[in-house]
């Protein structure tokens, strides 16, 4: 069990990684395909090749499944999924396979659906979800863009607007498809499958902008912003979404116009440095322009902005789940350097050793992290916090 990133790393124990198996009944590739064959086939990867633990390291041919995977209590595999549903979208890793079953079951009438992260005009910093189905006609309530392949595949983008709101119910927001796309039929490869490269395809046709222009013009009448904190809000979303500024109403959502959390962040740095103190949460809890507007002023200072207190140390603590499940592998493993980023700095001219001393000391003073030790007491461990 490997890490699904990187198949030279093995996957910590009760953690998610990719199936491996070997043996005398493993294929020798794909028949007539070089490239699905190296892709998939391994040889000799560096863990197999050291060993571990009284095993002699040794050569190995591996077939990389696909398959995601987990070891549960008693030792038993546990199937996960597979790795090629799972993707991610500007730092957060979605199940494609889960979002298809909640869209079916809102849109029964669909006769055929996929869900793919497309990047309008190839741009990845403009990654978002769409949803490809095939409707009924009439099913759909209007439709703003279309864009014909060479294959003749015409994909029109049409507003949903039950769907979507259901969906909003069941998924988290970054599971939250932004954009439907209906086709009159679905692309398909030579095996009978659902051409998914071909989607991405279409959906790279369309530009950012052409997207959120459709989202936007859905609403009706556009209600434009007239104070100056709106006017400096719509010009903010504007430069981190990367569209024109006169689309975007005071009733628009940033999540809907292409907003994510990578964006969210860097709409919150942007914000704080005009006066608006803006926070992550707040742009989750208030996504449409006017309310994210009104609830931040120039002149209030909001709770996430303000400096964070200090408290004394007040004894030990038990320890989070994070440093327990590294505590435990600790345990498992004495002198474990899984996690050990060791680094190497040249440095020009004479060293002072006493300034740099002075420096590391002032700190390991300043951050209780590095003055944080870790014992068990009773059985139970708990992290200790060492006095500066």
């Amino acid at each position: 069990m490997v890490d699904p990133e990187n198949h030279e790393r093995l996957a910590p124990l009760g953690s998610m990684g990719e199936l491996l198996v070997e043996g005398p009944i493993l294929a020798r590739g794909y028949l007539n395909d070089v490239n699905k064959t190296e892709a998939a086939f391994i040889n000799d990867p560096a863990w197999l090749l050291e060993g571990y633990r009284g095993h002699v390291g040794r050569r190995g041919r591996l077939y990389k499944t696909g398959d995601l995977v987990r070891y549960d209590v008693d030792g038993n595999l546990v199937y996960l999924g597979r790795k090629d549903s799972q993707v991610k979208v500007r730092g957060q890793r979605v199940e494609l396979g889960e979002i298809e079953h909640h869209v079916r079951e809102c849109l029964p009438e669909a006769r055929q659906l996929a869900v793919e992260v497309i990047l309008p005009s190839g741009q990845k910093n403009h990654a978002m979800l769409a949803v490809f189905v095939q409707l009924g006609k009439g099913t759909h309530n209007a439709h703003l863009e279309e864009k014909a392949g060479g294959d003749n595949i015409t994909a029109q983008v049409v507003f949903l607007t039950g769907t979507e709101e259901e969906l909003a119910k069941r998924l988290p927001k970054h599971m939250v498809p932004t954009v439907f796309f209906a086709l009159l039929h679905f692309p398909m490869t030579t095996s009978g499958k659902t051409d998914r490269k071909r989607l991405r395809e279409i959906g790279a046709s369309f530009t950012a902008q052409q997207l959120a222009e459709t989202q936007t013009s859905s609403q009706g009448p556009k209600r434009q912003p007239s104070t100056e904190a709106e006017q400096t809000m719509q010009q903010l979303w504007a430069r981190v979404l990367g569209i024109d500024a006169d689309i975007i109403g005071l009733d628009d959502s940033f999540f809907r116009l292409g907003g994510d959390s990578i964006a969210a962040m860097k709409l919150v740095g942007s914000a704080r440095r005009t006066g608006l103190p803006l926070s992550v949460a707040d742009i989750f809890r208030y996504p449409k322009l006017a309310e994210i507007t009104s609830s931040v002023t120039c002149e209030d200072v909001s709770p996430s902005t303000a400096s964070i207190q200090h408290l004394d140390y007040a004894g030990p603590l038990q320890q989070s789940f994070a440093q327990g499940r590294l505590w435990f592998l600790e345990e498992l493993y004495p002198g474990l350097n899984w996690y050990l980023v060791p680094i190497a700095v040249h440095i020009r001219g004479p060293l002072h050793l006493a300034a740099l001393n002075a420096a590391l000391l002032a700190t390991e003073s300043r951050h209780e992290t590095l003055r944080t030790t870790f014992a068990s007491d009773g059985g139970f461990p708990q992290a200790t916090n060492m006095i500066a």
